[in-house]
């Protein structure tokens, strides 16, 4: 699931959500922009406090060429 689904699906905020987290919340506008990933560590603590719902796969993007093969 998406991170922007899982907080809108929470009623989340940013702010709520980077807290939790322990980061900026600008980083968690990066990330809903697709501007930056957030690290590992990172991707880790969004797995476990979203209950395995967000996990590292939604943050990653196919290139083009892939999606037009499936």
């Amino acid at each position: 699931m998406p991170l922007v689904t899982y907080l809108l699906e929470k009623g989340y905020t940013q702010q709520e959500f980077a807290t939790l987290l322990g980061v900026h919340q600008s980083a968690v506008s990066k990330w809903l922009q697709g501007d930056s990933r957030p690290s590992w560590n990172i991707i880790a603590k969004i797995k476990q406090i979203t209950d395995g719902k967000v996990t590292a796969d939604s943050f990653l993007e196919l290139p083009t060429y892939m999606e037009a093969d499936e």
